[in-house]
């Protein structure tokens, strides 16, 4: 079930996309957010270096380029779905939506997105353990619930011993979650 819902999340096929290019789309009541593809992406992945006040639910800091990322798909997110689930970057807006909407998330390699990791009790973050994208950023901590993905991998002979080091990639975690 888990390793269908990555697959889902990083499949490219039918995705919707803001006018500030943050991909979404709907699929049997799940709402699925997409790993950073765009340039614009990258500068939001930047800009989570900065730390602000956000009420959601409560007082807590956050990321900018994370919040920048949620309020692109905020009112979106309100639709009727059941649940929310995102890789990568995309975790962010699931992470938001289950808070603000109370419904539950799960995401992938999502990067540290709150200083209360309490609050989001709903969210279940699946990671690898040498993922250096899920320390990021370092001032802030980890939503929901930690899973740590283990067991043992291997290095695909095409993938850049660069993309290896970082374990973030959507090759690893399909192999640990499968």
């Amino acid at each position: 079930m888990y390793l269908d819902l990555f697959n889902e999340c990083v499949r490219g096929r039918w995705y919707n996309q803001t006018a500030r290019k943050v991909d979404w789309k709907i699929v049997d009541g799940l709402m699925f957010f997409r790993q950073s593809v765009e340039s614009q992406d990258w500068i939001r992945n930047f800009l989570a270096a900065i730390p602000i006040p956000v009420y959601l639910k409560a007082w807590q800091w956050v990321p900018l380029g994370a919040w920048l990322t949620y309020r692109q798909v905020r009112e979106i997110a309100r639709k009727e779905v059941i649940g929310y689930v995102g890789y990568s970057q995309g975790g962010w807006p699931a992470v938001f939506a289950s808070l603000e909407n109370g419904l539950p998330a799960m995401v992938f390699g999502c990067p540290r997105s709150t200083s209360r990791p309490e609050l989001y009790d709903q969210v279940s973050a699946y990671k690898n353990s040498g993922d250096v994208v899920t320390k990021l950023p370092p001032w802030a901590k980890e939503a929901g619930a930690i899973v740590n993905l283990v067991g043992e991998i291997e290095k695909p002979s095409d993938m850049p011993m660069a993309e290896w080091a970082m374990q973030h990639s959507p090759e690893i975690y399909r192999q640990r979650l499968g």
